[in-house]
C-alpha cells in the first residue's frame, strides 16, 4: 500500500493527499453530516448479538435474488478459491514481506463488520458494507498456482465470471419486463419540470429481495427536471439542498423513513402543493377536490391535481 521506503521520497508522495486529508477534516469537525457520522460507534444497533451478525452475513453477501442462483455462485466461488489454495501448495512464493501488510485490509474489514452498528441516526448499512468489502480485498490474498493448474483455475474463474454475469442480466431482464410496468408511460404522462410526489405502497420484489421500486419517483426527476419527493435533498449528508424557504412541505427536509410509510404520509403535506402523485399499488384514497386518476397502468397510477394545467 505504500511502497516508498525511502523517507525522502514520503514527501513528494504523501503531498497530493494534503488536501483530501484538511478537506476530512473539515467534514468531519465542522459539518452536520461529519458529527453525525463521527458518533456511528454509538449507533442503535451497536449491541446486536455475534450470532445474529454472522447469520446475517449472507444478506449482504450472496442473497441478491429470491431464487438459489447467486447462492450457486457462491458456492462456486468458494470451491474455486479452494482449488485456487489447494494447487499452489508446494509452488515457490515470489512475493515480497512488505506485502504481509496488505492482509490489514480484509481483517479491517471482518472486525468493522462486528464491531460497527448497522445504522445511526437515519444513516442506514453501515456494518451491512463490510462483508463485500472483505471478499474484494481478500482476492489478492489468494494464490495462483504455476503451470496447466494456473491455467485450470483461471479457466474455472473465468467460467463463473460468465455464468455470474449471464445469471444477473437474466434476472434483471425479468425484473424490466415482468415486474417495472409501464413507468415509461407514467412519466410520460407527467408535464416537465412539475412537482410530483411518488407513493410507493407496493414496494417488493418475487425476482429481487429487499426494495427496489423504494425511489423510482426520481425517473421523472432524470427526465424531467421539477421537484420529487422522496429526496435526500436537505438531509445533512447530502450535498444538494433547498434554498431557504423552499422546501416542499412540511418546510423542512422529510422525516425520516418518509419514503418506506406511504401509508402515514398526511394529504396536507401532499395538497396542494404537488402537481402530480405517482403512486405503485394500492393506498392512495385523495378526497374529492384534490386529485384525479390521469393515468392508470396495471402497476402505476398517475394522479393529476385537480387545478393542474397542461404545458
Amino acid at each position: 500500500m505504500f511502497p516508498w521506503l525511502k523517507p525522502s521520497r514520503w514527501i513528494a508522495c504523501a503531498a497530493p493527499l494534503v488536501p483530501a486529508v484538511l478537506m476530512l477534516a473539515w467534514w468531519t469537525f465542522f459539518t452536520a453530516a461529519g458529527r453525525l457520522v463521527s458518533g456511528a460507534t454509538n449507533g442503535f444497533d451497536a449491541n446486536r448479538t455475534l450470532a445474529a451478525s454472522i447469520a446475517d452475513v449472507p444478506n449482504w453477501f450472496i442473497n441478491v435474488f429470491r431464487d438459489d442462483s447467486d447462492e450457486i455462485v457462491a458456492i462456486g466461488l468458494v470451491l474455486v478459491v479452494i482449488a485456487a489454495l489447494g494447487l499452489s501448495l508446494g509452488d515457490r512464493n515470489g512475493s515480497k514481506p512488505v506485502a504481509r501488510a496488505y492482509a490489514l485490509l480484509p481483517l479491517a474489514c471482518v472486525v468493522l463488520y462486528f464491531k460497527l452498528p448497522e445504522a445511526h441516526g437515519y444513516i442506514w448499512l453501515i456494518a451491512q458494507r463490510f462483508p463485500i468489502l472483505f471478499a474484494m480485498t481478500a482476492i489478492p490474498l489468494v494464490p495462483m498456482p504455476h503451470g496447466g493448474r494456473g491455467v485450470l483455475v483461471t479457466a474455472l474463474a473465468l467460467a463463473l465470471g460468465v455464468g455470474a454475469t449471464v445469471n444477473t442480466c437474466h434476472h434483471f431482464i425479468r425484473f424490466e419486463r415482468e415486474e417495472v410496468g409501464d413507468i415509461d408511460d407514467a412519466i410520460d404522462a407527467m408535464d416537465p419540470g412539475r412537482r410530483v410526489c411518488a407513493l410507493i405502497y407496493d414496494k417488493g420484489s418475487a425476482i429481487v429481495n429487499h426494495v427496489p421500486f423504494l425511489h423510482y419517483g426520481s425517473y421523472y426527476q432524470t427526465a424531467k427536471g421539477g421537484v420529487v419527493m422522496f429526496t435526500f435533498a436537505g438531509y445533512a449528508h447530502w450535498p444538494v439542498d433547498f434554498l431557504p424557504g423552499r422546501y416542499p412541505p412540511p418546510g423542512r427536509p422529510a422525516r425520516e423513513r418518509w419514503e418506506w410509510t406511504p401509508e402515514q404520509v398526511p394529504m396536507t403535506e401532499i395538497f396542494p402543493y404537488y402537481d402530480y402523485v405517482l403512486t405503485r399499488g394500492s393506498g392512495f384514497r385523495p378526497p374529492p377536490g384534490t386529485y384525479h386518476v390521469k393515468l392508470q397502468r396495471d402497476r402505476w397510477t398517475v394522479w393529476a391535481r385537480d387545478t393542474v394545467t397542461s404545458g
